[in-house]
């Protein structure tokens, strides 16, 4: 189910980069993080060709390769996802509600409860990752943006941002738990 998905995800960006203009001349720190996204896409992509053609031979290969490959293409969807949450808003970023899509998947594609543990919790690590570099770009957004600028492309924050950043950090490690605690309650059931 995932590779087909991932795969139209790759294709819509693809056209996005395509067809709207990502690319240009590079003026502040925003534009520096949104070339570095874009940079880490193309990798992002190779990665996911690889892995899909290993997931393709995989009757062929030993388990233990096959878990540790699904491992780390989730860390690297956690890592290319808290990539796009930088470039649309940081912490405050709609994309955020995917990380609990993505933890919720992890749960599903590794089984082992260590394994699955800490997947997830480096997931909720590269969203917080994501919030700290978003506040480091704004803080260094410096002259190129005016007041205006700044509050137009949402630049900032306003009121307490540990607030909201706490909240959707604790739903991250509640999803989390309450993933496994299922996981345990199906293998006793079993």
């Amino acid at each position: 189910i995932v590779p087909p998905i991932k795969a139209a995800v790759i294709a819509m960006l693809i056209y996005s980069f395509l067809v709207s203009p990502w690319f240009g001349i590079v003026s502040n720190t925003l534009d520096v993080a949104v070339e570095a996204v874009q940079y880490f896409f193309w990798m992002y992509v190779v990665v996911n060709v690889a892995v899909a053609i290993l997931l393709l031979f995989m009757e062929r290969l030993p388990f233990a390769l096959t878990q540790w490959a699904v491992f780390t293409i989730s860390l690297v969807d956690g890592l290319f996802l808290s990539a796009l949450v930088l470039v649309s808003g940081g912490y405050d970023s709609f994309l955020y509600w995917l990380f609990v899509g993505l933890i919720v998947r992890n749960a599903i594609s590794t089984p082992p409860a260590m394994s699955q543990l800490v997947l997830n919790f480096a997931v909720s690590l590269c969203y917080v990752l994501a919030g700290v570099l978003d506040v480091f770009v704004s803080q260094n957004v410096g002259e190129p943006f005016d007041t205006d600028t700044r509050r137009a492309v949402d630049l900032g924050f306003t009121g307490n941002p540990a607030e909201p950043f706490l909240l959707r950090l604790f739903v991250l490690w509640l999803t989390t738990l309450s993933c496994y605690a299922v996981q345990v309650l199906l293998e006793k059931q079993r």
